[in-house]
């Protein structure tokens, strides 16, 4: 297998690419439409929405450095940079330093780092989300075991509160039961008295 055929492409949406240029969407798609009318090519999306290669960022940044250091038009800087990027070095413009292959090769290597550090820190923020998540689990669990003690709790009260209520209860029905009997005691001991006092 090629080198060619390992190599993973990498996109870009317009807004990563505006960004990245510090341009606007209107411009970028302004410079986009130009390229693909002198022969470049985007690759597209499902919907059709153009997707950008670390190569189209390099033509665009080439189109916008041929249009700032010249008063030539749009139509004229893209026709060279896609000449120049399609191996037609006569057509170069003078205006293109020498250094420009290797500077946006540096920018190319720092817009893969900045994709790498941003993915690092969205897979870190995941990982932080997880761990909340995880936490707000614990207390909303600790919370219910809370919750459930303290039901208990009441619950537990509660039925103290009834046995006492009914221990209470007894207690009055056997004072009255004892009240009861001594009326009778003392009734038949009267009644007694009575008895020998009249001599029957």
């Amino acid at each position: 297998m090629s080198n060619e055929q390992n190599k993973v492409e990498v996109f870009y949406s317009p807004s990563d690419l505006c960004a990245m240029l510090n341009i606007r969407e209107s411009t970028l798609r302004k410079y986009a439409v130009q390229l693909e009318k002198v022969g470049w090519n985007f690759a597209k999306n499902s919907n059709g929405h153009r997707q950008y290669t670390d190569t189209d960022i390099m033509a665009i940044r080439r189109v916008i450095q041929a249009k700032d250091k010249s008063d030539i038009t749009l139509e004229k800087a893209a026709k060279q940079v896609v000449s120049m990027l399609k191996g037609e070095y006569a057509s170069v413009p003078a205006m293109i330093d020498e250094g420009i292959e290797e500077r946006y090769s540096d920018d190319i290597k720092e817009l893969k780092e900045l994709k790498e550090t941003v993915q690092k820190q969205t897979e870190f923020i995941k990982v932080l989300a997880d761990r909340l998540e995880e936490r707000d689990k614990f207390i909303q669990q600790q919370l219910v075991k809370q919750e459930e003690r303290s039901i208990n709790r009441e619950k537990k009260f509660m039925e103290a509160i009834r046995g006492m209520q009914e221990q209470k209860k007894e207690n009055d029905e056997i004072q009255k039961l004892i009240a009861t009997t001594q009326e009778k005691i003392e009734a038949q001991q009267k009644k007694g008295f009575l008895a020998r006092l009249l001599g029957r």
